[in-house]
């Protein structure tokens, strides 16, 4: 794991439009991951917290909740950096893990959670082979993750970020599929 999928220029009516997804999950039956440069309609920690009747300290950071992707809306995901864990947490890889219980937002309100997350509501999924043939069809570009990119880079100039540190110019892409 430890890949961002990059959408190409053929999501320009989607959800996925300039998306950088995290690949939390991949294998024969399917692939699942977070977007991470969308927020979920200016939806800010205190307003889930209110919602789900959780006591809310209204004193700790705020962050907005991200849109992390089209399916399951109603279900939380807390992206973390891997230092952080507790007995359901999910490892992604070396940099990222995925928790998804109240105990992290517990954590994250008393200020003992993981130091840098992003909360997402929803998920993106694929079936098996899916993915794979989306990305042969050029509608994604897979590179590597970095926690700057993932947690420090704002989610406006994410997508152009993400191209270009990795030697991509947004104006190459094409949603074209070369045939020899």
């Amino acid at each position: 794991m430890g890949k961002i999928l990059i959408a190409n220029n053929t999501h320009t009516n989607s959800i996925f439009h300039r998306a950088c997804i995290l690949l939390c999950a991949h294998d024969e039956e399917g692939a699942m991951g977070l977007i991470l440069n969308k927020l979920e309609h200016n939806i800010r920690l205190n307003d889930l917290l209110s919602q789900i009747d959780f006591p809310i300290n209204t004193s700790r950071h705020n962050p907005y909740i991200h849109m992390g992707g089209p399916l399951d809306n109603s279900h939380g995901f807390i992206l973390h950096e891997s230092s952080y864990s507790e007995s359901s947490t999910a490892k992604i890889d070396h940099m990222f893990s995925l928790t998804s219980t109240v105990g992290i937002l517990s954590q994250i309100v008393q200020g003992q959670g993981p130091e840098n997350f992003k909360i997402a509501l929803g998920y993106a999924g694929w079936n098996g082979g899916q993915l794979e043939s989306e990305i042969k069809a050029n509608k994604w570009l897979c590179v590597n993750a970095s926690r700057e990119l993932v947690f420090n880079t704002p989610n406006d100039t994410m997508w152009y970020t993400a191209l270009t540190k990795n030697g991509i110019h947004p104006n190459a892409l094409s949603g074209q599929v070369g045939h020899a």
